[in-house]
């Protein structure tokens, strides 16, 4: 599990996004991987890209869905997780 306090960033040299239609597009150059996140995810990137922690990150998503940030950290916690694992985030 990641740290709460951890802070995240895309590597903008590695990795280039652009927003199509609701679609956050994502291509990592140093695999030559493409990637497509819609909604909350890219929601979530557009936070990564300016670079923040994993709290502020919750807090800032709770804030904007009007939910309690307990009921968003599993699935937040779980979506970095994954791009940290596919090295798209630092």
């Amino acid at each position: 599990m990641i740290e709460q306090d951890l802070y995240v960033k895309v590597d903008p040299k590695s990795v280039v996004s652009d927003n199509f239609e609701g679609e956050t597009v994502l291509i990592d150059f140093e695999n030559g991987k493409y990637f497509s996140i819609k909604g909350s995810g890219a929601v979530i990137w557009g936070h990564l890209v300016r670079g923040i922690s994993v709290e502020a990150l919750i807090v800032e998503l709770a804030r904007y869905y009007s939910v309690p940030a307990a009921k968003l950290e599993t699935s937040v916690r779980s979506f970095v997780e994954e791009l940290l694992k596919e090295n798209l985030i630092k």
